[in-house]
């Protein structure tokens, strides 16, 4: 967050140097007095609001979901391993 103190134009370099994606967006402190508030709005706009760039359709696999595909790779290759021992006598 750009606290625009020695340099008027530090909100812009922000915006074409460190933020980037979909949704991305500079909230400006125009001092260290107004840090507080700015830095609220930031975190209302990209929790509380959801604009901060997170797209509220993506969806997070459940740990069964997780749980379900490691234990599967472990049996595959269980079973490859198996299968090459067998091979070998």
């Amino acid at each position: 967050m750009p606290i625009l103190t020695d340099d008027a134009t530090l909100d812009d370099w922000y915006r074409d140097n460190v933020i980037g994606g979909r949704g991305s967006f500079v909230e400006v402190a125009n001092d260290f007095l107004d840090f507080e508030a700015a830095i609220g709005k930031k975190i209302e706009r990209e929790v509380i609001d959801g604009g901060g760039g997170v797209d509220g359709g993506q969806k997070v696999p459940e740990p069964t979901s997780v749980f379900g595909f490691l234990s599967l790779a472990t049996f595959g290759v269980g079973s490859m391993l198996k299968r090459k021992q067998q091979q070998k006598s």
